[in-house]
């Protein structure tokens, strides 16, 4: 690919879970020019899942990608080659996000809650912020998995 002067540019492909707002520096930078000023194209690759981000580094679908860590430390401590090379946030991005009949935590009592993941970050972060609230699975939430689509719907 080339740029708008004919340079060269070399292209990245950069694995994520689903596109979010997380990734903004990454847009941004592509379309203020910043990442063609160095030579660079980027594309963000959505594999639906935390699992799934995992599993295209591991098998070399893509060769880095911007995520929750929670995957690759798994992968080392059993031995793989997977490394966490840096990071841009020191607190878990995560927001509870629900429908408008639920107004207080207390309201997600009995509630089913989507996550991406029911083994890494996402999961385990919305059971403090449930436990913080006296609620603890399965007694009064259930944790369910869900795949996001590159249309953005939940399946």
């Amino acid at each position: 690919m080339d740029d708008r002067y004919g340079a060269s540019l070399y292209e990245i492909e950069i694995g994520i879970v689903v596109p979010a707002v997380i990734y903004a520096p990454v847009w941004l930078a592509e379309q203020r020019g910043f990442l063609g000023d160095e030579g660079l194209t980027v594309r963000l690759r959505s594999f639906g899942s935390t699992e799934g981000t995992t599993a295209a580094l591991r098998d070399g679908i893509v060769p880095v990608t911007i995520g929750s860590p929670e995957g690759s430390i798994l992968n080392a401590l059993g031995g793989g080659d997977l490394r966490l090379v840096s990071g841009f946030v020191n607190r878990p991005p995560l927001s509870m996000i629900a429908q408008p009949r639920y107004r207080s935590m207390a309201d997600l009592r009995g509630a089913k809650l989507g996550t991406t993941s029911l083994k890494e970050g996402t999961c385990h972060l919305m059971d403090k912020m449930m436990a913080a609230h006296g609620m603890h699975q399965p007694a009064d939430f259930h944790c369910r998995g869900i795949r996001i689509s590159q249309s953005g719907r939940c399946r």
